[in-house]
């Protein structure tokens, strides 16, 4: 509908003196969506047919939008707010955004963002998207760091290098912290013999608590596990037993025997 409806109007006002030409695209142009690209395609398309109309000296601006505040898809029932705050992305309050509409309409370019991010937040949870030029950039201005710092203190080299009598509760402590930080609880709320599932992990959350853990660790949370009623404590042995079960990883990073040409293990489970 975007696509269509955007190219419909653009055609139709050709012949027309407009002062104003200006399209609602998404953030989710610029930085992806996980399981939305066809969304994030959509809008960069509007983005396109911007740059396209300043090309040809007519008017056309498109506003790459983060989430507004209590409004709009990621406050719907299964929308993504919390996988976006997880994400360090916060909504846009809508008197806000409202003004900063006023301020964007007189600009002479095709387009711009408005969102509101904490860059390093964002590149620890989308740690292939951080690796873009743009990210890297802005994460890099934030404080002077790289995007890809270990954030957690453990890695996977170290727990494995452990007694094995400790592995296990090391890497149950990690989860515990950043499990109960995903669901925005206090750590002695999250019992680690409940099943996740019951404790408010849906599949969202888990997605951003899944990229977090192989940015810190290299290691993969088994989703399925985890969505369909294992306890944390299940997981982390779970987790622990896949990685000794898997051969050496090579330290140029390349794939692992038996992964695919990415190096990336696929698992299937159900959206919720």
């Amino acid at each position: 509908p975007k696509v269509a409806g955007a190219w419909n109007v653009h055609r139709h006002t050709a012949h027309l003196p407009l002062d104003f030409f200006v399209l609602f695209s998404s953030a989710a142009a610029l930085l992806g969506s996980p399981g939305q690209g066809n969304y994030a395609a959509a809008n960069a398309f509007l983005d396109a047919l911007a740059s396209l109309r300043g090309s040809q000296g007519r008017p056309g601006l498109s506003v790459a939008w983060g989430p507004w505040a209590g409004t709009g898809l990621s406050v719907r029932a299964g929308g993504v707010d919390r996988l976006l705050a997880l994400a360090g992305v916060q909504g846009i309050e809508p008197a806000d955004g409202v003004e900063m509409f006023g301020r964007l309409i007189g600009l002479a370019v095709p387009r711009v963002a408005v969102v509101d991010v904490d860059w390093r937040r964002w590149a620890r949870s989308a740690p292939a998207a951080a690796r873009s030029p743009l990210v890297a950039e802005l994460t890099a201005a934030d404080d002077g760091t790289a995007p890809h710092d270990k954030g957690g203190g453990l890695t996977v080299d170290e727990l494995l290098a452990a007694d094995p009598a400790d592995r296990h509760r090391l890497l149950e402590s990690y989860l515990h912290v950043e499990i109960a930080r995903a669901l925005g609880l206090p750590r002695e709320q999250l019992d680690v013999d409940q099943p996740l599932n019951g404790v408010g992990l849906d599949s969202l959350v888990a997605v951003g608590v899944k990229n977090q853990i192989e940015v810190d660790l290299g290691m993969s949370l088994p989703l399925a596990d985890a969505l369909e009623g294992s306890s944390l404590r299940e997981v982390a042995a779970r987790m622990l037993a896949d990685a000794a079960a898997a051969p050496a990883r090579r330290r140029d990073g390349g794939p692992r025997e038996g992964d695919g040409e990415d190096g990336d293990d696929w698992e299937e489970f159900d959206v919720l």
